[in-house]
Formats: structure tokens, C-alpha cells, sequence
């Protein structure tokens, strides 16, 4: 990954010496439902009132597939979309961090020291209440809050904003919403359409035979519940009306894997679309 024409996007260890310096938050933001955006509206919102540069810190891969070993739930957002989204939200620079075990080891004062000041010249730093950073998670907002004042860094505690009946929104919650189809509930938790981006590769041409081309999806997201939903599909600045059906074709090595096809409605689907990326 680089700088793209979307967002300014770097990798850990670049030196970022703002001048101006900057106001940070960090998470692995998957999903940026708005939960997430409460929180990023306030880093624009100081970052523009202190004129410092508004900044996500993210981290690749997951931590839990670091420091557990596991492959882990696919994610609910590309890395395109997720820098397009903060781009859109007026974030200026996404700051992606490469997890590892020496990264893990980093006490909170270490990694706010030789990361976010050295690096990044933080002068405004906000988390979440239920936030926290690093070795084992030690950095939590009250001991944050203590390690910036000795430092001279504005710190901010946001209080997580809550839905009717107190819960708050969830990248867990979501993932469970989509496995059950539920995807107008989603868009109620994400405060927009659930987007998949992927690449057409070729299917096995059943549909077309059968009057009815489709374009087969490839993504390493996560698909709702296997079913037909109604979809917009946008590529080449086109967007389009379709249906989207969702299954499982076997593989060779006799495991289910997620197929996700999709009829556009408006428009011929044409051999030369295949390797697009979608979304």
C-alpha cells in the first residue's frame, strides 16, 4: 500500500513530523458504522478548531490474528472503501500500523511516545471509553489521560453514543444481523447501505445460457445470508439496478464456498467487465 488519489495512506514506520501537528484516534474502525463516526466527527471537529491535521491509526493485520493464531470473521469493509469512507468523513491521513508481536510489547507509554508524538507529532489525542492501547491493553482512557497531561497533550474521552434502549452500536452486532439476512437492520446501524467490493471473474456460464447473464463476484467480505436481495452494483461510474443471489457451490476440496452473483438489470453484462473490481 501507498499514498492513493483517495486519502493519504502510510505505513508504520514513516515519520509524518506535521508541523502543525495532529489530532489523532486508533482502532481497527471494521465496519465504521456510526458508533464510529460519532468518534471520527469529533477528530475532524478538534482537528479543524486547533487547525492540526485530522488522523485515523489503524493496524495490519488484525491483532487477534497475531497474537491468536486464528483466521478471523471476514471483514465487514475493503481497505478501498474504508479509506474512501474516511475520506468522505474529512480525514486527512490514515496511519496504518503493521501488528506484530514487537509492536504488541510496546507499553501505552511507548507506543504514544515513539509512535503518535515521534512520529505522528500528536497534540490532540481521542478515544473511546471502551478504547485502549498498547501491551495488554494497558492504555486505557484514565491512564492515557495521565500519560498526556505529563506530556502536554490535549486527550479527550468520548463517551459512546447509545440507540434506543441503551445498547451501542456493534461490528459484532452487524456481523450477526447480516448472517441473518437482516439487512435493513444494518443499514440502521451503519447509516448507509452494507457495500461488498469485489472482482468479476467467470462463472460457469449457466446464466447466460439460460437467458439471464449474471457476473460473479469475487470478495473476501463477509455475505449475508445466502438468499436474493435487490442490490445497486456501481463500477466505471455506472451505477446500476441488479439482484443479488447468494449461495454455496462446492469445491474441490468438498468445502462450501460463498457465491455471489448478480443479475444487472439495466445493462447487458458484457465479457469485457471481468476482472473489474465492483462494488
Amino acid at each position: 500500500m501507498g499514498i492513493t488519489n483517495l486519502a493519504k495512506l502510510f505505513r508504520f514506520p514513516t515519520v509524518l513530523r506535521f508541523k502543525e501537528g495532529s489530532c489523532v484516534t486508533i482502532g481497527n474502525f471494521d465496519g465504521l458504522h456510526l458508533g464510529h463516526r460519532f468518534i471520527i466527527n469529533k477528530v475532524v471537529e478538534k482537528a479543524h478548531q486547533f487547525s492540526l491535521v485530522p488522523l485515523v491509526v489503524s493496524f495490519y493485520p488484525h491483532p487477534q490474528k497475531v497474537l491468536k493464531h486464528k483466521e478471523l470473521p471476514r471483514p465487514l469493509l475493503s481497505r478501498f472503501e474504508q479509506i474512501k469512507l474516511l475520506k468522505e468523513w474529512r480525514i486527512e491521513v490514515l496511519y496504518l500500523c503493521r501488528f506484530s508481536k514487537k509492536l504488541y510489547c510496546l507499553t501505552a507509554e511507548q507506543f504514544l511516545e515513539e509512535v503518535l508524538i515521534q512520529k505522528l507529532n500528536v497534540k490532540h489525542l481521542i478515544m473511546g471509553e471502551d478504547s485502549a492501547f498498547g501491551k495488554k491493553r494497558e492504555g486505557t482512557p484514565d491512564v492515557v489521560r495521565k500519560l498526556c497531561q505529563q506530556k502536554g497533550i490535549a486527550f479527550e474521552e468520548i463517551k459512546l453514543i447509545r440507540k434506543e434502549g441503551g445498547s451501542k452500536y456493534s461490528s459484532t452486532r452487524i456481523r450477526s444481523l447480516l448472517l441473518e439476512g437482516k439487512v435493513e437492520l444494518v443499514k440502521e446501524e451503519l447509516g448507509r447501505l452494507y457495500t461488498v467490493r469485489g472482482r468479476i471473474v467467470k462463472g460457469a456460464g449457466r446464466g447466460r445460457n439460460l437467458g439471464f447473464p449474471t457476473a460473479n463476484i469475487y470478495t473476501n467480505q463477509l455475505l449475508p445470508k445466502t438468499g436474493i436481495y435487490a442490490c445497486w452494483i456501481t463500477f466505471n461510474g455506472e451505477k446500476l439496478k441488479g439482484a443479488v443471489s447468494l449461495g454455496f457451490r462446492p469445491t474441490y476440496q468438498d468445502t462450501d464456498e460463498p457465491i455471489l452473483e448478480v443479475y444487472i438489470i439495466d445493462k447487458v453484462f458484457q465479457e469485457e467487465l471481468y476482472s473489474a473490481k465492483v462494488n
